[in-house]
């Protein structure tokens, strides 16, 4: 459906998923995995908001070890006088090998005769079909060092994933050394990084959602951090990072739709139907360390010149008990029973909102985003929930006192169904939001540190409504801004 495809956002004409970064002389550059077998596409950016394309990077071989499954993920670094993309090889009966290619210009790539370069052996599961890919490699003290995605042993369970390590003084040459993080309870550890930052040394890795681990040492114990809220995000994935010359650590991930997968395309037809991509980049996110050494994001003060003009709102139709105060949005809506507002002069599906919500006795309060303006079925809601702590995107077309998850057959769910993140830094009952929706992206910033991302797909490209709701009870609006959003 071509009116769910985002417009500030990047996305390719294919699928596109696993963002590896690199940065050099003045232009962020991104390589990703695009279409069936594996290729790696490429772009670049000297502002992070408009993208170059460049020629595919890397191709799978008609024979050798990423014929059958492609060039999967993988790192590019500078050494030696040149570029180097250290990438994962998917072979025959789903092997797994690390490969390795050179560039002098970062666009024209030359495979390693000798590839692969390196293969699995202990203490790493060596038994054809193990993990061993999404090699990550940095250089510390005149030492390359490389991290895996891996398995501890050859007994293949549900919880054997780890990230390897291996040390090379030339990048040729490479010796095994203990796993950097055993996971203890997960059953993969994708994409792996590793980056000092504020004093700490941060490690990523991917199961699921994106998890992020602390040490005091580049290979001291990690430690996995016991609130994860900045992380709790089902949609973000394969969170990778580069540093800049204004020496900020910036992420990127890639946003995916439950529909994105090729062997699930025969159960989506309707659904696809029109759409000539699959996933999306994230808008990158600047990081950095709270006090209690928890990883926090920020959006990069060049998305500021994405405000192409502020919108002067006003309340419109409306239920429930409203009223504007000194430039506040007040409602007290009476218990067991909700209340929403519409907002004049805002129709659009691609703008910024910012809004401080606080709860005063509400279950929860929030703002709606692309909305028919009967509020009958096309409802997106981005809540403050007051009985969890946690902010939440779902779908409300069913009602605001529950979500809506759309079944689009038997066994897969609507890619619009709920994401939530408890609300870091506060008591849960009040949050700061920056809310950004691209026509079916919404990434939504908490409190200036934590990020949220959903989907929604209105079934209507006229429903641009935007407003206000509250259940159950009363809630302020204050500082709300909006604005038109464009490159």
């Amino acid at each position: 459906m071509t009116h769910h495809r985002p417009k500030i956002h990047y996305h390719c004409d294919d699928w596109m998923n696993d963002p590896k970064l690199f940065y050099w002389e003045g232009e962020y550059h991104v390589f990703f995995q695009y279409k069936w077998p594996r290729h790696w596409g490429h772009i670049k950016s000297a502002d992070l908001l408009h993208w170059d394309e460049l020629p595919i990077a890397l191709a799978p071989d008609a024979e050798g070890p990423d014929a059958e499954g492609g060039c999967w993920t993988g790192c590019c670094v500078r050494a030696f006088g040149r570029f180097h993309i250290f990438y994962t090889g998917g072979g025959a009966g789903g092997k797994q090998t690390t490969c390795h290619a050179v560039s002098d210009d970062l666009v024209t790539w030359t495979k390693n005769p000798a590839n692969p370069v390196i293969v699995p052996s202990p203490p790493y599961n060596t038994n054809e079909g193990a993990a061993w890919r999404d090699p990550h490699v940095w250089e510390h003290g005149g030492v390359w060092f490389m991290a895996q995605c891996a398995e501890i042993g050859n007994q293949k369970t549900a919880v054997s994933g780890c990230v390897a390590l291996m040390k090379s003084k030339d990048l040729q040459r490479w010796e095994m050394a203990p796993p950097l993080q055993v996971s203890g309870g997960m059953m993969m550890c994708e994409c792996p990084d590793v980056f000092p930052l504020d004093g700490k040394y941060v490690g990523l890795f991917s199961c699921h959602k994106t998890f992020t681990m602390t040490s005091d040492t580049m290979l001291g114990k990690y430690r996995l951090n016991p609130n994860v809220s900045y992380m709790d995000d089902a949609v973000f994935y394969a969170g990778k990072t580069l540093l800049d010359e204004k020496h900020r650590r910036i992420m990127w991930g890639f946003l995916f739709e439950n529909c994105g997968f090729e062997s699930h395309f025969e159960r989506w037809e309707t659904f696809l139907s029109g759409r000539t991509w699959r996933n999306t980049l994230s808008f990158p996110r600047v990081l950095s360390l709270t006090e209690k050494g928890e990883l926090a994001s920020r959006l990069p003060e060049e998305f500021l010149s994405l405000r192409k003009k502020e919108i002067a709102w006003e309340m419109g139709e409306s239920s429930g008990h409203w009223r504007m105060d000194a430039g506040r949005a007040v409602t007290g809506s009476p218990e067991n029973d909700f209340a929403f507002t519409l907002l004049k002069n805002v129709k659009s599906d691609c703008f910024e909102i910012t809004a401080d919500i606080t709860l005063d006795g509400a279950k929860k309060a929030g703002i709606l985003v692309r909305c028919d303006a009967a509020l009958a079925r096309d409802v997106t809601g981005v809540s403050v929930c007051g009985q969890t702590g946690s902010v939440r995107i779902e779908d409300l077309g069913g009602g605001f006192e529950a979500p809506r998850i759309r079944l689009w057959d038997a066994f897969y769910t609507s890619p619009s169904m709920p994401v939530s993140m408890p609300v870091p830094g506060g008591t849960g009952k009040t949050a700061r939001l920056r809310i950004i929706v691209d026509v079916s992206v919404v990434e939504v910033f908490i409190n200036e540190t934590a990020c949220l991302t959903g989907r929604c797909y209105p079934e209507d490209a006229g429903s641009l409504a935007v407003g206000f709701f509250t259940v159950s009870g009363g809630a302020v609006f204050e500082n709300t801004r909006v604005w038109e959003l464009g490159l």
